[in-house]
């Protein structure tokens, strides 16, 4: 009454079609990165953390050959932490970085105002503002705060947006909020041992939300990871997408300047479908990039 039959089908998959993705190498980019690190009483295993792993940054940074100039302040004052900034002539500036985050201290005013004071430092001709040595009109302006509690600066972050809007157009100005987790916090362990509950950085978290910036949490256990992927996202560009998804892994092709690059260079990553440059391979500012690679189709 009901028969079952059985039947089969086969078939094989076909080249659809070949792409051919094409960019060009971005300028060799000219930033001035201002850190804001909290130094209030809760901070010291933290910035341990970040002292710790600032070569990871420094690395991966400086890998870019970036045009850069780089201070460090804090939540309660503007003014540059070791009276001075880094710059492409500072010798062994991963070195100096890590020595300046080591002697921020702790005992900072315990209402944390980062924003407050990101502000005070870019309105100041002697440290971050328009007028003086660090600052750059052609520069993008890059801030990160870095901190355990959130922003408490006076009338709150949306205050402070009309002055750093006047102060770069948006394409120039990069902020970066390194806070406890949207929207309820998180847990982090630090120094290897030490493990405590970090308040979600509101005020960090939507001041860098506002400008498209980017944020990372401060309870991440490998910050190696977290502060080399920081400096891809402020420094030379070394990933390139791909247009179709799903692509023939083995037919993809990399051309710089017309001349096929060897495969060790670069690599292709699936989750966010596009190929990435191995640290120090990544082209030239001007050169071209071409991503050939062809998709599968059925008949």
């Amino acid at each position: 009454m009901t028969p079952i039959v059985e039947s089969e089908q086969y078939g094989e998959t076909e080249v659809e079609q070949w792409v051919t993705d094409y960019y060009e190498q971005e300028e060799i980019p000219l930033l001035d990165v201002l850190w804001v690190i909290d130094n209030s009483g809760s901070m010291n295993a933290i910035q341990s953390s970040v002292a710790s792993h600032i070569d990871d940054f420094m690395s991966v940074f400086l890998a870019a050959t970036p045009d850069y100039h780089m201070a460090f302040i804090t939540t309660d004052s503007g003014a540059f932490e070791g009276g001075t900034f880094l710059d492409s002539t500072t010798s062994s500036p991963e070195l100096v970085a890590a020595s300046i985050i080591s002697g921020i201290g702790i005992s900072g005013y315990g209402m944390e105002k980062g924003i407050q004071y990101a502000e005070e430092s870019t309105r100041n001709s002697l440290y971050a503002g328009p007028g003086g040595d660090f600052f750059r009109e052609d520069a993008t302006l890059v801030i990160i705060f870095v901190s355990d509690e959130p922003d408490q600066s006076a009338g709150g972050w949306s205050s402070y947006t009309t002055h750093f809007d006047g102060l770069k157009d948006s394409d120039k100005f990069l902020p970066v909020a390194i806070v406890g987790d949207y929207p309820s916090g998180c847990t982090g362990t630090f120094g290897g041992t030490y493990t405590r509950t970090i308040q979600y950085g509101s005020g960090y978290y939507d001041f860098a939300m506002h400008y498209g910036g980017q944020f990372y949490s401060i309870c991440e256990e490998d910050w190696g990871i977290q502060m080399e992927d920081l400096a891809e996202t402020v420094s030379t560009k070394r990933a390139f997408g791909l247009s179709e998804e799903d692509p023939i892994q083995d037919t993809i092709e990399v051309y710089v300047n017309g001349q096929l690059a060897d495969t060790a260079d670069w690599e292709y990553n699936d989750v966010d479908n596009e190929v990435r440059f191995a640290e120090g391979k990544e082209p030239d500012e001007g050169d071209t990039i071409e991503l050939v690679y062809a998709t599968w189709g059925c008949e």
